[in-house]
């Protein structure tokens, strides 16, 4: 009788090792016994389950679910990060803006610039507001036959602030605007920190929410 225990179990070895080595990892086992066999034991495997049936002539039969192969991850390439370029430290305070009899200076820098006729033109007319007033953003528009928004970005780009005193200029409603972004690019402009500090500087007056009170200046002239 031993050696009948010993054949089917060595052989359902072998025939487990084929199996795994074939990509096989869930294996169902039958060793089935003729009809003179001895009493049938019953084993169970943590790792794959098979029934053995002992005897002395046996049949082996397996059944597999084979394993899904997946792809090797693909390692992840970490994004380069932005350089930011430090702020220039500039002491708004400390500018000096010449009044509107003195601009000749500042009209001869921008009419030799290389920045587009309308830049050049909205600067121009910056030069015509008189310290301790304001304009609006459509007032401007409205003299040079543009829009609002087109004549806040050019001041947004204004090289020669606040010499050219593009801080004089606020939304409808006397809100300070929101054309001009932080931090300044390579200089441009003036941040709404640096505006709200130069109109009070003038004599203008900022109410607590930020809005200048006064009726806006259009005395603009070609």
């Amino acid at each position: 009788m031993s050696s009948n225990t010993t054949k089917p179990t060595s052989t359902l070895s072998h025939i487990y090792s084929l199996l795994l080595q074939t990509n096989i990892c869930h294996v169902t086992l039958h060793l089935v016994q003729d009809s003179e066999s001895s009493p049938i034991p019953h084993t169970q495997s943590t790792n794959t389950t098979y029934t053995i049936l002992l005897g002395r002539k046996y049949i082996a039969m397996a059944v597999g679910t084979k394993r899904k192969r997946t792809a090797a991850p693909t390692p992840k390439i970490p994004k380069p990060q932005k350089k930011t370029q430090p702020v220039p430290f500039r002491d708004i305070a400390a500018e000096i803006v010449p009044q509107p009899e003195e601009m000749g200076p500042q009209l001869e820098r921008i009419a030799t610039s290389s920045r587009t006729e309308f830049e050049k033109k909205v600067w121009t007319l910056l030069c015509q507001i008189p310290p301790g007033c304001v304009s609006t953003y459509g007032l401007m528009a409205s003299h040079l036959s543009s829009s609002p928004r087109a004549v806040g970005n050019a001041l947004r780009r204004n090289p020669f602030a606040p010499q050219v005193p593009c801080h004089r200029v606020v939304a409808t409603g006397g809100a300070l605007g929101g054309f001009k972004g932080y931090p300044s690019k390579d200089g441009e402009g003036v941040t709404i920190g640096e505006k709200k500090l130069l109109l009070r500087r003038e004599g203008v007056k900022i109410d607590e929410k930020g809005r200048v009170l006064g009726t806006p200046w259009g005395a603009f002239v070609s």
